[in-house]
């Protein structure tokens, strides 16, 4: 009878258990439907910041877009400029700072969508007129791995949806007037965010989101996914689908050059072998398809792999390499990078592609293009794919996070099956104590009337022991 009335009590613990975490979630749900998010995993690592005005629990606002996977080589997005909120594409591209996209003054740049120039600039209708202020405006020139553009300052509104209020008000762009080398089969533009806290008048577009109140925290963080996935990045907090608590993060410090997300690297190895002495300096860029190295940097690597007796070559005018690899990724070994004393693991499926018995090598030989310091290795997008990653603009650090990394917050909380969970090891505790007590009871019991048969067993146990 004892144990009929504590399971029932267990019972209605675990009913009220259940209903008190849906009660707990709901605000969570609703929130979840507007793309806000619940502040108990911010990036500060609170649980909650009590509004002093209010008097109640507050919420991160963030922004979540969708991105657009080009081959498992780039991935972009979608903002809308203009009072006419015409779409335009941009690379979200943390290894630079601007934001800029081509206008119609750009006769040279290959993507067909333009942005109309003339009427932001207030332009003469005089053609000779307009030609010489053009002629005459200050051209700024940005460098990149592949090519380099020219654009002239202009202020305008982004929207970050077609249809929608959130805006970010006069923004400071680069319309693009003069390109070279840039290539426009993936996107119409670029979208920096680098982490740059400009003092020249031009905007950082984060920094913008967070004075203009569209979100709360000045962060962003992607999930970049293979082709047939959804990838998305989120402005203003993490993506609590994919990390239930912050201390699953790996969070490092930045250092090193200011104008990049540039972390302390303290060794790369290609299997059990140290393969350079001599970089430093990680830097994580989105822009990128690849990892990207120095030339001296990329030639020392590469030597490492010429070691393990493949029959290799370089190709692409000599900024990849291939190899003959008839075992596919098992003929390479783990491509492994200590960042701040954290070793981050590349597969041979993460920095190799195959195709008929031919790997090729996803790392990239910048040249002499100066973009970056010797002492640098360029993260790219193969390594965003395998490390979900967060960028804190307000500490200056990036939180880095394994998508196959177990989390003990699955085991213990999150969800309504953790609750559940939580009340059947409730239920089953209550039951053996219930079980130990009686048998207990029982045995005290026998030992009143079994005297001192009871007692010479117990003096039994007790020499054993």
């Amino acid at each position: 009878m004892k144990l009929i009335i504590i399971v029932c009590i267990a019972l209605l613990s675990l009913t009220h258990a259940v209903k008190k975490f849906e009660m707990d979630l709901e605000p969570v749900r609703s929130l979840q439907k507007s793309q806000d998010c619940f502040e108990g995993l911010s990036a500060s690592d609170i649980v909650f910041q009590e509004d002093k005005k209010l008097g109640n629990k507050r919420f991160l606002k963030s922004i979540t877009k969708d991105i657009t996977n080009f081959k498992d080589l780039q991935y972009y997005g979608n903002l809308f400029i203009g009072p006419e909120r015409q779409k335009m594409t941009f690379i979200y591209d943390t290894g630079s700072a601007w934001v800029w996209f081509p206008t119609s003054l750009c006769e040279a740049c290959p993507t067909g969508n333009l942005y109309e120039i003339n009427n932001v600039l207030d332009l003469p209708d005089n053609e000779k007129a307009r030609n010489r202020e053009i002629q005459n405006a200050e051209v700024e020139v940005l460098v990149y791995g592949t090519g380099e553009v020219g654009g002239i300052r202009i202020t305008e509104d982004v929207y970050i949806y077609s249809k929608g209020p959130e805006v970010v008000r006069n923004l400071v762009m680069l319309g693009i007037v003069l390109a070279n080398g840039i290539e426009g089969d993936v996107a119409d533009g670029i979208l920096g965010l680098g982490p740059t806290q400009p003092e020249d008048g031009r905007g950082n577009f984060v920094t913008a989101l967070k004075e203009q109140g569209i979100i709360d925290y000045e962060m962003f963080s992607f999930d970049f996914k293979l082709q047939g996935n959804k990838s998305k990045m989120i402005f203003g907090d993490i993506d609590r689908e994919l990390v239930k608590n912050p201390r699953d993060f790996i969070w490092v410090p930045m250092k090193g050059q200011e104008d990049y997300w540039n972390l302390p690297l303290t060794g790369v190895y290609f299997g059990n072998q140290k393969a350079l002495d001599d970089a430093k300096y990680a830097v994580i860029d989105t822009g990128s398809s690849t990892l990207a190295l120095s030339e001296n940097n990329f030639l020392d690597l590469m030597e490492n792999i010429l070691d393990t007796g493949l029959d290799c070559g370089f190709f692409i005018e000599e900024k990849f390499v291939a190899c003959i690899c008839e075992n596919g990724y098992n003929d390479f070994p783990d491509l492994t990078l200590s960042i701040h004393g954290h070793p981050f693991t590349l597969e041979p499926a993460d920095y190799i592609a195959t195709e008929d018995n031919i790997c090729v090598i996803l790392v990239y030989n910048l040249g002499d293009r100066v973009v970056i310091e010797e002492d640098t290795i360029v993260l790219g997008v193969n390594f965003l794919r395998k490390f979900y990653t967060v960028f804190d603009m307000e500490k200056s650090r990036i939180g880095i996070y394994e998508h196959s990394m177990p989390s003990y917050y699955a085991f213990i909380g999150g969800t309504p099956l953790s609750a559940l969970v939580i009340a059947f090891f409730f239920i089953l505790m209550s039951v053996l104590f219930f079980m130990l007590k009686t048998k207990k009871d029982e045995g005290v019991e026998s030992t009143s009337t079994s005297g001192g048969k009871m007692h010479n067993i117990s003096a039994e146990i007790h020499n054993k022991d």
